[in-house]
């Protein structure tokens, strides 16, 4: 990775190709764990078949199927298969939710625009919803999308019309930012805890904006230990 004179991500260089000759024996191995997990991350790290054959490995007894798209490029993948009909939970940021939305909607000819306003984005939201209307077995119901610095959008599908809560970000003094490398992966591992201590989403997704402010403000991108569980002891404070 490549960071700017603010110590922010500016380009990075990966190879994951050994993604895509995982065979899919390796992952039958795992069919015990995948069937009893109360919650199942996939990423879009894995090939599109493998995707598919652990999401159709997963038993109605599983809480939480989440999503996570890590890049624009990869994100497209959930479409194969109509695998977003078997998820309940996405987890883009803008750029990964607008590449799902133009490959969902190629007639819409929606723009990535970092600068989408709240009123633009629920259009896209509820276009979004009436077409998982349509598909009368899609689990889909929850979409967070991480904002940045405009904090989060909770989005819901239950209902008829589609729900939108704006989560303004944790506040975090500029002298303190170390850099905001790390701030996604945060947010998923704290919303991810708080799902697995039973919380509700917009709870996790309170408890992950903390724990990405803390990463922002830490030298190595992780919280530290007495950070961790210190946003632990305030969470539970703040939820009792």
């Amino acid at each position: 990775a490549i960071l700017d004179e603010k110590s922010d991500f500016l380009c990075g260089i990966a190879q994951f190709d050994i993604m895509d000759h995982i065979p899919s024996s390796e992952v039958d191995a795992f069919d015990p764990f995948i069937s009893q997990a109360s919650i199942l991350v996939v990423d879009s790290n894995l090939s599109s078949e493998i995707m598919h054959s652990i999401l159709e490995k997963v038993s109605e007894n599983t809480a939480h199927i989440i999503f996570e798209p890590i890049s624009a490029a990869k994100a497209t993948k959930i479409t194969e298969h109509k695998m977003y009909t078997k998820i309940d939970i996405m987890t883009p940021n803008l750029q990964e939710f607008v590449a799902i939305m133009q490959a969902l909607l190629p007639d819409e000819n929606f723009k990535f625009n970092s600068d989408l306003t709240h009123n633009e984005l629920a259009t896209m939201c509820q276009k979004l919803h009436n077409l998982l209307k349509v598909e009368k077995t899609c689990k889909w119901k929850y979409c967070v999308i991480t904002l940045g610095s405009r904090g989060v959008a909770l989005v819901d599908f239950h209902g008829m019309d589609v729900n939108i809560e704006f989560i303004s970000p944790q506040y975090v003094d500029p002298k303190q930012i170390e850099n905001t490398n790390g701030a996604g992966d945060s947010f998923l591992g704290g919303l991810i805890v708080d799902l697995m201590r039973q919380k509700s989403l917009r709870e996790a997704a309170l408890f992950g904006s903390r724990v990405a402010a803390a990463t922002i403000q830490s030298k190595s991108n992780i919280p530290t230990r007495d950070q961790y569980e210190n946003l632990l002891r305030s969470n539970i404070d703040t939820n009792n």
